[in-house]
């Protein structure tokens, strides 16, 4: 630095003369300007900066190229650099190193001041029945991303980063543990956790208190159900009886109609019967009438008493309710009966249906005896007999 360059002519003759001196100055070359790693911090907008030392002689300087900072002493290598907003993205700061006319050296770094994310939500635990397929219901964060794990059990998430994703093969049975995790930049993650349960169905049993479900139409029949602590019985699809209760009694069920059980367990999970088809042989329905038309006749007269339906298997007639015959016969006949004596039949099917008539009082009058007038009386002549 501050070297003087002059020059001394001679000429062809040898005449000689010395320029005047031109003083150089030399400035000192920047050393290479290394402005430190970048900085990352969560929730604190303010950074102390590490850049390295400008030799002596030349000069270091801050400035900001790109964002929003206050630069505390930009001369300073290690100043504070303020004034950072939370979430507002990076902020790209230079360190340049000069001196004089030399070609400065210069070297940038970012400082990010990363905001707080949001609080986790991973939303209610979902109990479903004997269904492995569950659809998650997480509060999408404002602030940072958010994404699924499983913590615990079996399943598969469809779509990690989504907060509804679907989830599947989760066995029946089981439950599994999925974690949402809400993560920003440096900052600490939020998470939470949700249970998805899939819960075993119940197995319903169904039965009736007739061995071959085969009645008599008007017959009570019981059904009784278990496996669960909620019994919704049904007739050919229609509700016919819901609560607690495990039996349901009728008597009028069809022929050929179907019941079954829906049947919820503690946890509310419910499955539906078989079906129980019950055959209903009509009952017969009994009538009695005598061949004599106001049902009067005289003591020992004959009196036949005709049974319908036809063609039952058998027909007990009986008089004042005990039985006088018993025979596949639709027919009885009598000659016995006494005054005000009611003569009814109980006749049953060939599928063991029972069905009894109204009685039929009969009036029984009693005979006459025979009757003497007395001899006959011829008188003389006098007209009093």
């Amino acid at each position: 630095d501050n070297d003087v360059v002059s020059v001394v002519i001679t000429s062809a003759a040898g005449c000689v003369g010395t320029s005047a001196g031109v003083p150089i100055n030399v400035d000192i070359a920047p050393n290479v300007a290394n402005a430190g790693p970048d900085i990352v911090q969560c929730n604190n907008g303010s950074f102390t900066m590490n850049a390295n030392a400008a030799v002596a002689g030349t000069t270091g300087l801050w400035t900001l190229v790109s964002g929003s900072a206050t630069i505390t002493d930009p001369t300073l290598r290690n100043t504070t650099v303020t004034g950072v907003v939370a979430g507002a993205g990076n902020v790209v700061l230079r360190w340049t190193i000069s001196n004089g006319v030399c070609t400065p050296s210069i070297d940038n770094m970012l400082v990010r001041n990363d905001a707080l994310p949001s609080a986790a939500i991973a939303g209610t635990d979902i109990i479903q029945c004997n269904n492995g397929t569950f659809t998650l219901n997480a509060t999408t964060p404002v602030v940072g991303t958010g994404v699924w794990s499983v913590l615990s059990g079996t399943a598969t998430i469809t779509n990690a980063n989504s907060f509804n994703t679907s989830v599947t093969g989760v066995p029946v049975g089981t439950s599994a543990t999925l974690r949402w995790t809400v993560s920003n930049g440096s900052c600490a993650s939020n998470t939470d956790d949700v249970v998805v349960t899939n819960r075993v169905n119940p197995t319903p049993t169904l039965s009736s208190n007739d061995a071959d479900n085969t009645i008599c139409s008007g017959q009570s029949v019981v059904f009784t159900a278990s496996g669960g602590t909620n019994y919704q019985f049904f007739v050919n699809g229609s509700s016919v009886q819901n609560g607690a209760g495990t039996t349901y009694t009728t008597s009028t069920i069809l022929n050929g109609q179907v019941v079954t059980v829906n049947v919820t367990d503690g946890f509310g999970c419910s499955a539906l019967s078989s079906g129980v088809t019950t055959t209903v042989n009509p009952t017969p329905i009994a009538s009695i009438v005598s061949n004599d038309a106001d049902n009067s006749i005289c003591a020992g007269s004959s009196i036949s008493f005709t049974a319908t339906p036809a063609g039952a298997s058998t027909y007990d007639f009986l008089v004042n309710g005990v039985s006088v015959q018993t025979t596949a016969s639709n027919i009885y006949t009598t000659t016995t009966l006494a005054d005000n004596d009611v003569v009814s039949v109980v006749i049953t099917s060939a599928a063991g249906c029972v069905g009894t008539s109204a009685g039929v009082p009969i009036n029984v009058d009693i005979a006459p005896n025979v009757a003497n007038a007395g001899p006959d009386i011829v008188q003389c002549n006098n007209g009093s007999f």
